[in-house]
């Protein structure tokens, strides 16, 4: 092999490492404008907040709300909302409420910082 074939095959070796690269990129900023923009946007108002909220799908939702005195499970799609049921709101005064747009790297960074309860669970018994 000669010096030119070498350097031929490093240059096609480093476009490829290129061309990834700048996928992961384009990955990264795509996700980023979907979540913002085709997200469940969640607010708390002095009346209003949103206690927890589970996705069943990518736009079915289940969610617990206070309102005044109430804890509501609600359910949410693209074509109406629905009271599911009415439960002990007792039971949730303490919890902060859901965070409103909370960004991958931040959800990633807290789950990180969390141990595994479960997984510990698990390897003891």
């Amino acid at each position: 092999m000669t010096g030119a074939d070498g350097f031929a095959a490093f240059g096609s070796i480093l476009g490829v490492f290129v061309v990834i690269l700048l996928i992961f990129v384009g990955a990264y900023y795509f996700t980023k404008f979907m979540g913002k923009h085709y997200s469940l946007q969640v607010s708390s108002s002095s009346e209003i907040r949103v206690i927890d909220k589970l996705a069943l799908s990518r736009d079915h939702y289940l969610l617990i709300v206070e309102t005044g005195h109430r804890a509501l499970l609600v359910g949410v799609s693209p074509q109406r909302i629905d009271t599911l049921a009415e439960l002990d709101s007792e039971a949730f005064a303490d919890l902060p409420p859901v965070q409103a747009n909370a960004d991958f790297i931040s959800l990633l960074r807290n789950r990180l910082r969390k141990p595994d309860t479960d997984a510990d669970a698990d390897t003891d018994s």
